[in-house]
């Protein structure tokens, strides 16, 4: 296999990808920025695979975070997610192996840096997620939230006539708004448009955005690079930035220069704030590509031999040229090559800068070379972490090959060797899933043996089928005789639906037949073929219309016909005697039809009154209804509610009637339930009064003697206060008063009135003690603190001592 496509150096980890598609990963894994499914503190040095589920063709690597790009164009990411650069918005917890980035369309090119991640869709739309400390993100605004949901880049549309716009018969206008690359900076970023035009953003106090001054305040818009000439390569570090021209296809830098990344005699001072051309050392040949990381600058030439130039900070050897000097002008990027030392690398393809490493690939094996710092094994080179390497050293094969200990041809994942090309025969590069049995591996043939034998994860898949015998040849097997076996075995079939594997006709789906078998095994005999026969419960000759059964004979119990209307009363049938007793003794549909009937009113809650429903005729009373009466309930369901109440109109308006008018359950608008009015046109006239017969003509009323009638009568009063109706000289009563001491004076409290005159009672009411008959109007007055003789003083014509209680 093939093992050299591209490189990604992030902070401290590393990526490749072979051309199989297959990601590798080495380096630090604090936030599992690997993808290997854990994270840990202590580095990884050696290049292991990631598990994706489809081949990758292109990788992106930030300070903590790993980016993937598959064939169909969706993005993988997985590490640090502290500012949503992982894309996942429900938490910011790592993710440690690789997640699929949502709501992006098909992707072309992606890149990372810090805790940013960019890509560029099909359409030459930018999408960007992660932090936005600078507004990184483009949407021109900065704040310290995460962002995990990607958002697509607003651009500026420049004016009318601008020189950058495309111009020419071919050129699209709108070119300059798409793009074909995205770099990212420490934080900033620059974009790359179809028309060769780049559009900067971001931090920009080392001017590395590429306006005409550092600025303290990022720039929040993205802005179009003024530059001259158009461009065909860009890359970005922590505070500067490169790209390269499509004439000469020489690098130009500009942004910070504090360790001679801008390639300007080395001065912190001296920085460009435009693009500054930079003159690799010795070439006269074209650029292949440029990478820039935190402060040191990378350039390829091309074509071949494909020799590295590097300058900028070199204090872990970043540069390459073995002396770990600032270089602020390119220099060659050493390789070590016997008999001859240090030479000039050759034969690189691509490659990559992390923030204190850098990455090469080499059309060879192996195909990653590295130089600079190796403080977390991200130079994956042979021994692991080491000091900083201060030229290009060979990285570990991405290849691996497996000790096929059983000589199947397929080896053991758990013992490999990582090399070019394997020490002996006995190391393959195919993996086996049990490599102590030489029948077990990839693209063995499935046997009935409970093993995987083909390592596809399963035991005995289609290979130990279930087998029926099928004695009598009719296609359905005895679920009783069985055989496992990877191919059909003579006799048997792979269904186990007979129920008797002697004899041919008896199988799923054959005609029931009258023969007692259950010929088409659903669990029946003989259903749905033979006459019907009809349950008959009481013996009367005549079957149930709702009970049946198909048999082929007549079972006990049953009849032929389906006449009988009742089946548990053997004198209800066709042509029984009818008689008065509410039902259809001769189930011709009819009920005492010969016997005269009368009505019938029904009185279902039993309070005797009859339902509004009408009559039932009937020649005996049938249940729940009585004689007819002339009182309808009004609710046959409530025995607490009554009939009908008779209503009057009362056209006067003043509650009383004399003209019956309707019935109803309920009061009726203008009518009362009484017939009392004397006169319905006169509110004033109302009910009938009481009149007393006055016999001796005296004005007063006999009591005994009265009438009711709308006007008085003659000889008739409206007092009842005669005493005697036929002596004219008796009139009312008189009033008598209780006299309790009998000294002739009455309680003048104490009264009533009598025509005569009533025991212990007197006319008179002038006795102020009626309890004390010394005590009476005309008594004398005694010395003695009283009232004797009532007329309101006391002991009057006595002197005021007279009682001597003084």
């Amino acid at each position: 296999m093939v093992e050299r496509q591209a490189v990604a150096a992030g902070a401290y980890h590393s990526l490749a990808l072979r051309e199989d598609g297959v990601v590798w990963s080495w380096g630090q894994d604090t936030e599992g920025q690997l993808g290997q499914g854990t994270s840990s503190l202590t580095p990884r040095p050696v290049p292991s695979p990631v598990s994706l589920l489809r081949p990758m063709k292109a990788i992106a690597a930030g300070a903590g975070h790993s980016l993937s790009l598959d064939v169909d164009g969706h993005v993988w990411a997985w590490g640090r997610n502290t500012r949503g650069q992982a894309g996942v918005a429900a938490s910011t917890a790592p993710r440690l192996t690789p997640t699929q980035v949502s709501g992006l369309p098909r992707i072309q090119q992606i890149a990372a840096r810090e805790d940013l991640s960019l890509a560029v869709d099909v359409n030459g739309d930018l999408w960007a997620w992660g932090q936005n400390t600078d507004g990184e993100l483009g949407q021109g605004v900065a704040d310290t939230h995460a962002h995990p949901v990607p958002v697509k880049l607003v651009v500026p549309v420049l004016a009318a006539g601008d020189a950058y716009l495309p111009a020419g018969p071919a050129a699209n206008p709108q070119d300059v708004y798409k793009f074909i690359k995205v770099a990212a900076g420490g934080h900033h970023v620059l974009a790359l448009t179809r028309s060769g035009r780049i559009w900067s953003w971001g931090r920009n106090s080392s001017a590395q955005v590429g306006t005409t001054e550092a600025t303290e305040t990022p720039v929040l818009t993205p802005a179009l690079l003024r530059f001259e000439s158009l461009v065909v390569d860009i890359a970005a570090g922590e505070n500067h930035s490169l790209l390269l021209d499509a004439g000469d296809r020489r690098p130009w830098a500009w942004g910070s220069n504090a360790s001679g990344q801008a390639s300007r005699t080395w001065n912190g001072l001296d920085q460009p704030v435009t693009p500054f051309p930079t003159y690799p050392q010795g070439y006269t040949f074209l650029g292949r590509a440029i990478a820039a990381g935190d402060a040191f600058s990378l350039f390829l030439g091309a074509p071949n031999p494909g020799q590295i130039r590097a300058w900028g900070d070199n204090a872990f050897g970043q540069v390459g040229d073995g002396s770990g000097l600032r270089r602020a002008e390119p220099v060659a990027v050493l390789q070590y090559k016997e008999p001859y030392g240090l030479v000039d690398t050759e034969w690189m393809l691509a490659i990559s800068a992390g923030a204190r490493h850098a990455l090469a690939v080499h059309d060879g094996c192996p195909s990653v070379w590295a130089w600079g710092d190796n403080s977390q094994g991200q130079l994956g080179v042979q021994g692991g972490v080491s000091a900083p390497a201060l030229y290009a050293q060979r990285s570990l094969p991405l290849k691996r090959f497996y000790r096929d200990t059983d000589g199947d041809g397929f080896g053991n994942k758990e013992q490999f060797e990582q090399v070019c090309e394997p020490t002996s025969e006995e190391f393959v590069e195919a993996i086996d899933c049990d490599d102590t049995r030489p029948g077990i591996h990839p693209g063995a043939t499935e046997i009935c043996d409970g093993l995987d034998n083909n390592c596809d994860g399963a035991v005995d898949d289609n290979g130990c089928s279930v087998w029926y015998r099928d004695t009598d040849g009719d296609g359905y097997g005895n679920p009783n005789d069985t055989k496992q076996s990877g191919v059909q075995p003579q006799g048997y079939v792979d269904n186990h639906g007979d129920c008797d594997d002697t004899r041919s006709n008896v199988r799923p789906g054959a005609s029931e037949v009258c023969d007692g078998v259950d010929n088409n095994c659903d669990a029946q005999v003989d259903e749905g073929v033979g006459a019907n026969w009809y349950r008959d419960a009481d013996g009367d000759g005549y079957g149930n219309p709702n009970q049946s059964t198909a048999a082929c004979g007549q079972p006990t119990g049953s009849v032929s016909n389906s006449s009988d209307c009742n089946d548990t009363n053997a004198g209800i049938r066709p042509g029984a005697t009818e008689v008065c007793d509410l039902i259809d003794n001769n189930c011709d549909g009819r009920s005492d039809e010969t016997f005269p009937t009368q009505p019938w009113c029904q009185d279902s809650d039993g309070d005797g009154l009859c339902s509004p429903a009408g009559h039932t005729f009937a020649c005996m009373k049938p249940p729940g209804h009585i004689a007819p009466n002339n009182t309808l309930d009004c609710n046959d369901h409530d025995a607490s509610v009554g009939g009908v109440t008779t209503y009057y109109r009362d056209a006067d308006g003043d509650g009383l009637n004399g003209q019956v008018t309707d019935q109803s359950c309920g009061p009726i608008v203008g009518h009362v339930p009484n017939d009392d009015d004397c006169d319905d046109s006169t509110p004033s006239i109302g009910a009938p009064a009481v009149y007393y017969q006055d016999a001796d003509h005296d004005g007063l009323g006999n009591g005994q003697a009265s009438i009711q009638a709308c006007s008085q009568p003659q000889h008739y009063t409206l007092n009842d206060s005669d005493c005697d109706d036929t002596n004219i000289h008796v009139g009312r009563p008189s009033r008598w008063f209780r006299d309790l001491d009998t000294d002739g004076y009455g309680d003048p409290w104490d009264w009533h009135y009598a025509c005569t005159y009533p025991a212990g009672h007197v006319p008179v009411a002038e006795d102020c003690d009626d309890a004390d008959s010394t005590i009476h109007p005309g008594a004398e007055e005694l010395c003695d603190g009283q009232d004797n003789n009532c007329d309101g003083h006391i002991d009057e014509g006595h002197p005021w001592y007279c009682r001597g209680d003084w």
